[in-house]
């Protein structure tokens, strides 16, 4: 049985921007967005296309040019304060807090729509509290000090604040743009559970592809002030992905699920074998500029074999030269010295 889901924020002709004076500056405009509960949503697009933009209006940081903005069908520019900040939450690139700030009290801000910033955590606000840093395994560093964390502490400690601030809607400016590999991919499985297990909408932008392909329900690609509103999959079988770059050169890649820059051929290859080594092998002949054709026997013939734990590719240059390698590096060198020595 499936969850029903349910629409927590709708944006209708929605144009945003900032005015000085007379003069009105535009960035994003006939916006027509819809956000459903459980969602994880990303939010990528050039640099300066606009994507902090949007979520400060949709904070109501920035008032909003024309349109209509709603959130569980309030307009959200009509709300006080602190009624807005019962239903979103936001969790900035680089929060500038004091590093003597202990976590639990990072955490207990969250709590401030509901009493007074001076006033004590009840138990429902402790409760509270303990949740969240435990579902952002920082439970245990909760008299830590800001300034005794890591990085990715310190941006799960943020997201625990948001999570304790119990609303619906959580926005999220580049959560993981300081991270290492583990922790982005820690990260996003945590938002990911979030979003599926407690039907929070998660909206957060990103440069990373990689992450945001393969973890949001669905993609915001700004392009040309608009938005265009797509699963992963399908902004890639569209072409859409490709507006991520304009005029580049760069050319999305659907084999490997990223951009790539063109590379000059060398020569054509003929690989032979099967299962991951191969796979890696074909990739890296790829990246250097071989035109890889599998199994069949044209040009030179790259074998690659797997006995146990031992692996070597025999390569054919001609019927009475060959040579056998036992890494990837070696094939490339070889194959390199071939190829310059006949061009």
């Amino acid at each position: 049985m499936t969850m029903k889901q349910t629409t927590y924020l709708t944006a209708k002709q929605l144009s945003l921007g900032y005015r000085q004076g007379k003069e009105l500056s535009v960035i994003l405009e006939g916006l027509n967005l819809q956000v459903q509960s459980s969602q994880l949503i990303g939010l990528i697009g050039e640099n300066g296309a606009g994507k902090s933009t949007l979520l400060k209006s949709i904070m109501g940081m920035i008032p909003v040019l024309q349109g209509n903005l709603k959130i569980m069908d309030k307009d959200i520019h009509s709300l006080s304060p602190r009624k807005k900040a019962r239903l979103i939450a936001y969790v900035e690139a680089s929060a500038n807090l004091p590093g003597n700030l202990r976590v639990h009290e990072v955490v207990a801000y969250g709590r401030y729509p509901y009493s007074s910033l001076l006033g004590k955590p009840d138990q429902k606000a402790k409760t509270k509290m303990r949740e969240a840093m435990k579902q952002m395994n920082v439970l245990q560093f909760a008299d830590r000090q800001l300034y005794q964390l890591s990085d990715g502490e310190k941006q799960r400690c943020m997201i625990a604040r948001a999570i304790a601030q119990d609303t619906p809607v959580i926005m999220l400016d580049e959560p993981a743009a300081h991270l290492d590999i583990a922790n982005r991919y820690e990260l996003m499985r945590m938002l990911r559970r979030l979003a599926e297990e407690q039907g929070k909408s998660i909206i957060m932008s990103s440069h990373d592809l990689d992450i945001v392909l393969n973890f949001t329900d669905k993609i915001w690609l700004i392009h040309q002030k608009n938005i265009i509103a797509e699963v992963p999959e399908d902004l890639v079988v569209n072409g859409n992905i490709e507006l991520l770059v304009g005029a580049s050169d760069l050319n999305f890649s659907m084999e490997n699920a990223k951009f790539e820059l063109p590379v000059s051929v060398r020569g054509v290859i003929c690989l032979k074998g099967e299962g991951q080594i191969f796979q890696w092998t074909k990739r890296a002949l790829t990246r250097i500029g071989f035109d890889v054709k599998c199994n069949k026997s044209e040009g030179v013939n790259v074998i690659v074999k797997v006995h146990g734990d031992d692996l070597l590719w025999e390569i054919h240059f001609s019927q009475d030269n060959s040579e056998t390698v036992h890494s990837i590096e070696r094939l490339i060198e070889s194959l390199k010295s071939y190829h310059y020595e006949r061009t």
